[in-house]
């Protein structure tokens, strides 16, 4: 009886997540088809099939990047965990988003008002980086080596032309971020660093991972000043913050706490809410909203 729960419960755990497997992988497709409409990423993605009408290039190349995943990842559990973690990190946007546009375009059309925005928008950021802090370090640093990864795919699509970046340069750009990450992150992987010991082959490897950031923003400044790598820079501050929190506070892999509990979440809250304001601070007027208010349309 008992091999034969076991049995039942090991098939269920594959077919169970089938239909999830399904949604994740349409979305994922979706999202992709979507990028590559609005000009973030390269065109190739937004083939449409011809008789399915499906993005089926999108599809095929999210279900490769979900089988790369299984590859850093040794359970399901690691996986599922990564990915609602990362999906956490996407939603922190939105509340910095909503409260840009009711700085710089309170007059819009509003279909639906939130009530105390002020309050629930900044709140909402707080509440999503604890998620995120709370999965600890191993996945903070996942997370954060995942996002600065995935930048030079920015640079290689079509938004190249909105900051006026060559083809050959994006491609140089990319090719020279890429090892250079690799090269960082395996050091720390690998343990090339830690001969140093736990804090200063963390600060060595934290301030390289941040210089990453701020002089991959810097370029795209210098060669276009185009306000997005001004509005960006919150990103690398965040993840300043996330990072150094999430390794020297009470979910880090010290024996010993810098910041024990309850400050580090404490202190990371009002961290949270200090980068919170600074996105704000630097969102702008974009040429789609100068568009809207023009035609007055409805957003939100």
């Amino acid at each position: 009886i008992l091999m034969g729960w076991a049995i039942f419960l090991l098939v269920d755990a594959i077919i169970s997540p089938a239909g999830t497997l399904a949604v994740y992988v349409g979305t994922s497709g979706r999202n992709l088809y979507g990028m590559s409409r609005v000009g973030y990423i390269p065109r190739l993605l937004s083939q449409i099939h011809r008789r399915f009408q499906t993005p089926w290039v999108a599809l095929v190349v999210a279900t490769v990047i979900g089988i790369a995943f299984l590859a850093p990842f040794p359970t399901w559990y690691a996986i599922m965990s990564y990915s609602t973690v990362m999906t956490i990190y996407g939603y922190l946007q939105v509340g910095i988003s909503n409260h840009v546009l009711r700085r710089v375009a309170p007059d819009l059309n509003r279909p639906f008002k939130t009530p105390a925005w002020y309050i629930f928008y900044p709140v909402s950021f707080i509440v999503a980086s604890l998620l995120i802090y709370w999965s600890g370090w191993s996945y903070v640093n996942a997370i954060i080596a995942g996002v600065i990864l995935g930048f030079p795919l920015l640079l290689l699509g079509p938004y190249r032309s909105e900051i006026r970046l060559t083809q050959g340069a994006a491609i140089i750009f990319a090719v020279a971020y890429w090892i250079a990450t690799a090269l960082v992150i395996a050091g720390w992987y690998l343990g090339w660093f830690s001969v140093l010991g736990p804090l200063p082959s963390f600060a060595i490897y934290w301030t390289l991972i941040t210089l990453i950031q701020v002089l991959s923003l810097l370029y795209v400044w210098l060669k276009s000043r185009h306000p997005d790598a001004k509005a960006a820079l919150w990103i690398p501050i965040y993840n300043v913050f996330l990072g150094t929190i999430s390794y020297i506070g009470s979910l880090g892999p010290l024996s010993t706490p810098i910041i024990p509990y309850p400050w580090d979440y404490i202190t990371f809250a009002i961290l949270s809410l200090i980068t919170y304001f600074i996105a704000v601070q630097l969102g702008y007027e974009t040429k789609d909203l100068k568009e809207i208010k023009q035609k007055g349309l409805p957003i939100e």
